[in-house]
């Protein structure tokens, strides 16, 4: 922090002292700190497409969407070339189901930077999720072609091309990205998953706990495993992985919310409360425990308490 100061001293004007600074505070979810210094940061340099697109950012996270795509464009105006914000407005648009404005958006971020890998990962995910599955596919090349050590366009390349049933060539996608990236978890995730595709459990159950012993307490490898163990009848095997996760990374307020949800789906709606309870006493105050007292709401809504359920979704 007092390099940062020291920074801004000599030179107020460079955005990125004040740009560093903002980003601290906001990964320790100071957002309105982060603000203050984004804010004083465009004050001295109202032109800096970087500081306007991590407020866009920060407002995006904050909840407030409109302005956050009236700060990507101004950023956009200002610098036309600048690939961050065109694919930061372009996310935005793709959450509000503005497929063709996003097109655009990755369209000009590619133009503006052509080595713009991410850019082109997007666009290609964009694509791939509206089933444009050859241009998925060219796209994903040029990424891979901007950027070869980029494992996460070979993980999205590999999910498309397994979701197709095309599981020779999703696992040399995933090879691929395990060639450039052997610890990445999210590609080992995505080749378990298509294994439990093709009925090859063992595979299957090594690729996960592969991933589990290099990140124990990353929630989403165990609570990926227990849903495939849930769809395939497998409930007590299903409950000891959500157990197991719960167990590792306790504040994962997704696996919380899929245990118990899982357990009411079986009728065991006491143990369904019991999870909810120590979903929320364990999420710490999470911005997501929004999701269990949702859940934990319509189940009391389900079972005819009505009162109960809009306290609980009222917190939601």
């Amino acid at each position: 922090m007092k390099l940062f100061s020291k920074c801004i001293k000599m030179d107020p004007y460079d955005g990125r002292a004040w740009l560093a600074t903002a980003k601290m505070y906001e990964r320790a979810k100071n957002y309105n700190a982060a603000r203050e210094w984004l804010d004083k940061g465009l004050m001295h340099s109202p032109s800096n497409p970087f500081l306007l697109q991590s407020l866009g950012v920060l407002q995006e996270r904050t909840g407030d969407l409109v302005a956050a795509r009236e700060t990507y464009l101004k950023a956009t105006k200002i610098d036309p070339e600048h690939a961050p914000s065109w694919v930061s407005l372009g996310k935005l648009e793709e959450r509000q189901k503005r497929q063709e404005r996003a097109r655009e958006c990755y369209r000009s971020a590619t133009v503006g930077d052509e080595r713009n890998y991410y850019a082109w990962q997007c666009w290609g995910v964009l694509e791939a999720r509206l089933g444009n599955v050859d241009e998925a596919r060219r796209l994903f090349q040029i990424c891979s072609s901007v950027n070869s050590q980029n494992a996460a366009v070979w993980q999205a390349w590999g999910v498309m091309e397994s979701r197709l049933r095309n599981f020779d060539t999703a696992v040399a996608c995933f090879k691929r990205g395990l060639e450039v990236s052997p610890r990445n978890t999210f590609v080992l995730q995505a080749w378990a998953v298509l294994e439990w595709k093709r009925d090859d459990l063992v595979r299957a159950n090594d690729l996960f706990e592969r991933a589990i012993t290099i990140r124990p307490s990353d929630g989403g490898v165990y609570q990926a495993y227990a849903m495939l163990l849930r769809d395939r009848k497998l409930y007590s095997s299903a409950r000891a992985m959500l157990k197991r996760g719960t167990e590792a990374c306790r504040s994962h307020v997704a696996l919380w919310q899929a245990w118990a949800l899982m357990e009411a789906e079986l009728g065991n709606v006491k143990q369904a409360r019991e999870i909810f309870q120590q979903g929320i006493w364990d999420s710490g105050g999470s911005e997501k425990a929004h999701m269990i007292w949702q859940a934990w709401g319509l189940l009391e809504a389900k079972c005819g308490d009505m009162a109960l359920a809009r306290r609980y979704l009222r917190q939601a």
